[in-house]
Formats: structure tokens, sequence, C-alpha cells
């Protein structure tokens, strides 16, 4: 735990010491563009953005105007039942399952003048019919803070701790790419212990109405284990501890339109010295809402990896140490109407394997569309679909180190209603296809496929606070 804590508790101290050194500025606030390449977020100008993805549309440095009666306690559980065709990735031999999940939930949120605070802690128990040796539990724990610093400077820390041993706790249907020091969506491992924290921090200047810059650091460890007597594919997953850090300058040109650029630093290990990267990325970007309805953001630019890698081969151990430029980009497009939106994303950029491979080249494209159907029903259709290649392998000598890869394809399909405003109900379908090509892990085949059927009971239970 120290070695985890450790390192973040500096770069905390690291990124308040700089925002200690703001200097007093009488420009009004404005909200904050963009925060970097890799970014999901669409334009700040007004206008409708689809609200079922993950797309975090950014703080308003205007913080000291937030509502303090909004702080509440917030209680809820979950149940769910699904059955799968195959739970079992890559194995030669095919394991239907039926599989209930039981999701507590309780999370508080509080506001102040100057900050904001919201604390959430989730569990969970797995039980499996025909693999009733692998009943597992899980439990995921947040933090985030928001802080004004002063009228221009805001600081920005959130940690999360999670730990699961769900088959689909690393399942990832929601669309979305991968951004710099997060995990790879692009993968799905069950039957694997999953052991994961996440540290952000970020300090926001808003050094006139229309100019930000932001200093980010990042750190994620992430350790995996097989807890299934009866499954043992997970044994050559590789553990990742890695960190990043950069500053990113955005400008906002008109209320529609906002450009910058900035610099990013990736630091991966894996394994423990297994194969360790670093990553420089220079990227510009932009944001446009076209119209009310319709905004476009994109980035680009040119990263340069180097990489230590530690081989066996003929007999003994030798390092490889490679380097290389990889062009990269990313475009995300959303459109709103009254009762429908969409979404369509796609990127190319290295970034971490997602544990089947170590620094990986990942090109990804997701798209999702979702309708309001009546008064109490929703409706949403997304898929996904990554292709996955090692770096090291793409870069050495093909007869003697063939191409490793791994593709992903998800789709889902799902229908909500809204029984009361408590109760809501989910009906799910999904279908996973993963290859791979040249992994090497004892008797597992080159082939997955997956359908999946779940519905889902959530009662939430909200209490206002009167701190």
């Amino acid at each position: 735990m120290k070695r985890r804590w450790g390192p973040c508790l500096l770069l905390v101290a690291f990124v308040v010491g700089v925002a200690a050194c703001a200097l007093a500025q009488d420009e009004p606030p404005a909200p904050a563009p963009s925060q970097g390449p890799s970014s999901e977020e669409p334009a700040t100008t007004p206008g409708p953005k689809p609200q079922y993805t993950e797309i975090d549309p950014g703080k308003s440095l205007d913080f000291l105007g937030e509502a303090v009666g909004r702080s509440n306690l917030n209680l809820g559980m979950g149940v769910m039942a699904a059955y799968d065709t195959n739970v079992a990735t890559f194995s030669l031999y095919r394991r239907p399952q039926s599989s209930y999940l039981f999701m507590p939930h309780i999370g508080i949120t509080q506001y102040r003048p100057k900050w904001g605070l919201n604390l959430a802690y989730n569990g969970g128990l797995g039980v499996y019919q025909q693999l009733s040796n692998s009943n597992s539990y899980s439990q995921t724990a947040t933090g985030d803070l928001l802080y004004q610093i002063s009228s221009h400077w805001q600081f920005h820390a959130s940690d999360q701790y999670s730990y699961t041993a769900n088959p689909f706790g690393s399942y990832y249907t929601v669309v979305g790419q991968p951004q710099p020091n997060n995990p790879n969506p692009n993968i799905y491992v069950p039957f694997a212990i999953t052991n994961q924290n996440a540290v952000q921090a970020n300090v926001s200047d808003q050094l006139t109405r229309y100019d930000t810059i932001t200093f980010t650091g990042d750190q994620n460890s992430r350790r995996y284990s097989n807890y299934s007597p009866s499954y043992t594919f997970q044994a050559g997953l590789y553990n990742l501890v890695s960190y990043s850090g950069g500053a990113n300058y955005s400008h906002q040109i008109s209320a529609q339109l906002s450009v910058g650029g900035g610099y990013n630093f990736t630091s991966l290990d894996f394994n423990h010295g297994q194969q360790r990267s670093g990553i420089e990325a220079i990227q510009g970007f932009v944001n446009y809402q076209w119209s009310q309805n319709f905004s476009i953001s994109g980035w680009a630019g040119p990263q340069y990896i180097t990489a230590k890698t530690i081989l066996f081969a003929f007999g003994q151990f030798f390092t490889l140490l490679q380097a290389d430029w990889k062009p990269a980009f990313g475009i995300n497009m959303g459109w709103q109407g009254l009762r429908q939106s969409a979404t369509l994303g796609l990127s190319s950029q290295v970034s971490d394997g997602g544990g089947l491979l170590a620094t990986t080249t990942v090109y990804s494209v997701n798209a999702a569309y979702h309708r309001k159907l009546s008064a109490r029903w929703d409706g949403i259709v997304s898929g996904q679909f990554g292709d996955n290649l090692s770096f090291a392998a793409s870069n050495l000598n093909k007869q003697l180190f063939p191409d490793r890869k791994y593709t992903l394809l998800t789709t889902l399909v799902q229908l909500s209603r809204q029984i009361t405003p408590q109760l809501t109900a989910q009906l799910q379908y999904s279908y996973i296809r993963e290859t791979q090509k040249n992994i090497y892990v004892v008797d597992a085949t080159g082939l997955y496929n997956d359908n999946r059927a779940a519905i889902l009971l959530q009662y939430t239970w909200n209490h206002p606070l009167g701190w």
C-alpha cells in the first residue's frame, strides 16, 4: 500500500505547489475548454449533448456560484441475472454460465462555497451456477475533490480503488477511447482478480477570459491473479505500474470554437521491469460546436516511444532496446435531438495493452445511438471495435518474432424502464468476439465468442443533507 500511495502523495503535493504560485488576476472567470489531447470532451458552449455516455463536459472555473443545497446521501442496490454462452476467453472448451450479481452502493456528495466532495463505495457478490467454486466478491471505492483555489485557479483530484473478481468487471460495454494512463477499454478478461488503483490530479488556471492552461498528473497500478481453480488462462497477464504528466493550453476563439495544444509524457512498467516504455506526445486539438445539435472535437500529433524489453530466446535472456515515432489522432462527434442522440469516435495511439499485451498500438472505433422511446422507456444500441498490436513485436524481424495482436468487437442493445422514481429495470443483450494471434498462452485457441443476456433491477434512494 505504501508503494502505491507514496508516489501519489508526491504527485498531489507537486500539483498543489504549482497552484500556490498563482498570481492574482482580475479577469472574470469563464468556462474551461478541453484539457488536452485524447480528451472525449465536446465543446463547452451551450447546446444539447448526449447524456448517456461518459463524456464529461468539463468543470467550470466559476465554481463559487455553485448551489450549496445539493449535498445528499445516496443509497442503492442492484440485482442482476445473466446467462452467457461462453465465459472462457480463448479456451479450447466452451463454458456456458448462469450468474447472479448483487451490487450495493453508498455515496455522499457535499458542496461548500469553495469546494465539492464526492465519496462512494460499491460492493458486489457474484454467484455462478455451473462453476460454484468460482463465486466471488468485488468492491470499488472512489473519492473526488474539486477545490476553487482562487477566482482563476482550480484544483481537481480523484482516486479510485477497485478489487474485482467479477468475470465482467473489466468488460466495457459503454463506448469510449483509451486516454493517457487510463485502462485500455479494448480488452475482456474474465475470471481474473483485478486489483487496481488510479489517481488523477490537475490544476487549471484561467489566464484570461479566453485562455486556459492545465497541468495534469496521473498514477495507475494494476495487478492480476487467478481465482478460479478450473480456469487458469490469466497466468500470463501483464501487471502494470504507470505514471503520466503534462501541460496543455487552450484558447477560445469564439463561442463555438476553441483550439489548443500540449505536451504529455507517460511511463509504463510491466511486470516489474519485463518491459518499460516511455511515451512522449506533442499534440494539438480543436473543439467546434457546429450547431445547437452537433459538436465535433479532434486531436492529432506525433508520439515518440522508447521501450526496453527483456526476452528469452535461444536458451538465454537478452535485452531489446527500441525507439520509434508513431502518429496519433482522435476524432469525436456528437449529435442530439429532442428524443434521440448519437456519438461516433475513432482514435489511434500507443498505450497500455490491457493485460494481454504490454506497450501496444491501439486502433479504436466506437459508435452509439440513444432514443427516448416514451416517458418511461429508453433504448441504446452501441458498438466498439479495437485492434491492438504489440509495439515490441511489430518492430522486430517477423521471421523470428511474429506479430502479436488481438482484436475485440463488442455490441450492446439495452432497454431501460423507469418503474418508479427510485426503481429502474434494464434488459441487455451483448455480443463479444475476440481474436488473438501469437499470444503465447498454454491450451489457448485464437477465437472467442460469447452471447450475453441479462436483466438488471436497480433501486436508488437520495436524501438531502443539511450540512
